[in-house]
């Protein structure tokens, strides 16, 4: 369906623009002259926007149209791919800056777009809202694995820059086809105010839930934006730390590929119990990590076992308030940027003081972490269907 494109292509540029920075880690710290502990800290702007816009819009509500807040999130990120080029032209600290703003923009793209990039697909394709909804994230998985393979050729090419315009210049032309989409209305109860008696701003469980998220999004931070970092203190080749990550992004999108199938007959939380317990397999096998094939085979796995979990969270969040996708998936996006953030920020300060294996080792207690509270969410909801029940 034509219409529908604008929707998955702007889940294509999200998911190249969410790691973007990431993936060019050494140009940046290069060209910036940044130490490992001041490229952490600029992952909290993209907390800052993401939280500023992600909340602001669930508080909104209905005020603001899908259509607009599509809009909106594909003009921050297309503006932050060209605006970190033009950092590569100004004085470190004003590039420094700039970053910071670039990461704004990021956290803003995302915590806008996490509605409407949730909510469209199941518009579109009633009859199929679930594999709809995944196919999103499978696509904007795709655009998190080529984002690696992308930058570092377009680094070796000497053209870096011209890259990144390249993809503001995308983001433009998916701009313009979102623009003159006619792209369907939401049901009047998808845009119900969610604040009162009985709404999911009111369940305690929904909180647990988003308390879930921040947790396995510091995990899958940790995972992501310190891969290239950590491989290359492992004095391996700048190519070889790329094909890492892109190995690990490739794990997520394949495993959510995977999982669009396995969804039909097994429950969101079949996976939601399982792939933490990889997750933990997957930081005890990184500090052992010696060579080039390890290295990719070991992030391919945590990949693989990151994977399918967060949309399976915002499902099986939604599951008990199918009306208030958009506004669950905005505040489950918002809370993974959250724990991005935190999880980056955190190890930047640590980066020097205590090594990454010791850091891998310890961080098994955050998946650990995801079981119990969504243990308790799950105790919670039972018993509220309880008390539901008539006598």
């Amino acid at each position: 369906m034509v219409v529908a494109f604008p929707v998955y292509a702007a889940a294509l540029l999200l998911g190249a623009t969410l790691v973007t920075v990431p993936s060019s880690s050494a140009v940046i710290i290069a060209s910036l002259r940044l130490d490992p502990g001041r490229y952490g800290s600029v992952f909290m702007a993209q907390l800052v926007g993401a939280l500023v816009c992600g909340v602001g819009l669930a508080a909104l509500g209905r005020r603001v149209s899908l259509h607009a807040t599509l809009l909106l999130a594909i003009a921050c990120l297309a503006g932050a791919q060209a605006l970190l080029a033009i950092s590569q032209f100004v004085a470190p600290a004003t590039g420094y800056l700039m970053l910071m703003a670039v990461m704004l923009l990021v956290g803003g793209g995302i915590g806008i777009g996490g509605g409407p990039l949730n909510a469209y697909p199941a518009l579109l394709f009633p009859r199929f809202p679930g594999s709809a909804v995944t196919a999103v994230h499978v696509v904007a998985g795709v655009g998190m694995m080529m984002s690696p393979l992308y930058h570092a050729l377009t680094a070796s090419l000497g053209h870096w820059v011209g890259g990144l315009l390249g993809l503001a210049a995308f983001g433009g032309m998916i701009l313009i086809a979102a623009a003159s989409a006619q792209l369907p209305l939401a049901a009047p109860d998808d845009t119900a105010d969610h604040q009162g008696t009985g709404s999911p701003a009111r369940d305690v469980a929904t909180w647990l839930l988003v308390a879930t998220a921040v947790i396995y999004s510091i995990a899958e931070g940790i995972f992501t934006n310190w891969t290239i970092l950590y491989l290359r203190g492992k004095a391996m080749d700048g190519a070889t730390a790329s094909l890492a990550l892109t190995a690990f992004l490739g794990g997520i999108t394949a495993g959510r590929l995977l999982a669009s199938f396995l969804a039909i007959s097994v429950r969101p939380l079949v996976f939601l119990y399982t792939l933490p317990i990889l997750i933990a397999f997957a930081f005890l096998a990184l500090p052992d990590v010696n060579s080039a094939g390890g290295a990719i085979l070991a992030f391919g796995f945590a990949g693989l076992a990151c994977s399918a979990y967060f949309p399976m969270l915002i499902t099986h969040a939604a599951s008990a308030y199918p009306a208030a996708m958009g506004w669950i998936a905005t505040l489950m996006i918002s809370a993974q940027m959250v724990g991005i953030g935190i999880g980056t920020f955190v190890v930047g300060g640590l980066v020097g003081l205590v090594p990454f294996e010791r850091l891998y080792q310890t961080s098994i207690a955050l998946p650990i972490a995801t079981l119990v509270l969504l243990a308790l969410a799950s105790r919670v909801r039972e018993a509220k269907r309880q008390i539901a029940m008539p006598a």
